[in-house]
């Protein structure tokens, strides 16, 4: 082993899992699964349906505006007695500006707040759309 470098014993496993998927031919994500868990004894893939995963950006677009140009700013504030007002500067010799990323009254943020914090996952479900 290097000297300064630890071990970390899940990486055998993805090293397992990648020799395995460099000789196969995976089709589908069944496939993929199929290779995990060949790929050694303690490995295993499961494959989760998609209810198990939800789309953050149409609960939070109906919340927040998008901050343009957002990958140009090096540093962001907050200041949760300015709540939706966003401190934004591009390198610490530039000026703050401030960005309101907030769609709705502060109020109604709480209320969501509230709401996604007693059952976030049903919360969302019902504000999904398909």
């Amino acid at each position: 082993m290097i000297k300064g470098h630890t071990f970390f014993s899940p990486d055998s496993n993805f090293s397992h899992i990648k020799q395995k998927y460099l000789c196969a031919e995976a089709f589908s994500i069944e496939h993929l699964a199929e290779i995990v868990r060949n790929s050694s004894k303690t490995n295993n893939a499961q494959v989760l349906d998609s209810s198990y995963f939800f789309e953050y950006e149409k609960v939070l677009g109906k919340l927040f505006k998008d901050i343009p140009n957002i990958t140009s700013y090096h540093h962001c504030h907050e200041d949760a007695s300015c709540p939706g007002i966003i401190k934004l500067k591009e390198n610490t010799n530039s000026m703050w500006t401030n960005q309101n990323i907030l769609k709705v009254k502060t109020l109604e943020l709480r209320t969501y707040a509230k709401n996604f914090s007693k059952t976030s996952s049903s919360w969302l479900v019902r504000h999904q759309t398909t």
